[in-house]
């Protein structure tokens, strides 16, 4: 089974919130930290797994 790894956009368009709101909850850590692909500079592409934001959705709606 692959994993898919989401882009912000991807992210924003499924839990319907902005991108201002993902980083914010990833700062304060209430969202799942990004994997950076290209190092852990700040320009690095920030990616989510479908299975951690999954996992944060059904924790915080007891799952669907």
């Amino acid at each position: 089974m692959a994993i898919e790894l989401l882009d912000i956009n991807d992210v924003c368009a499924r839990i319907k919130v902005s991108r201002a709101t993902v980083y914010r909850w990833v700062k304060t850590g209430n969202f799942p930290a990004p994997t950076k692909l290209n190092g852990a500079s700040q320009q690095a592409a920030a990616r989510w797994s479908d299975q951690a934001l999954k996992g944060w959705l059904d924790k915080k709606f007891g799952g669907a």
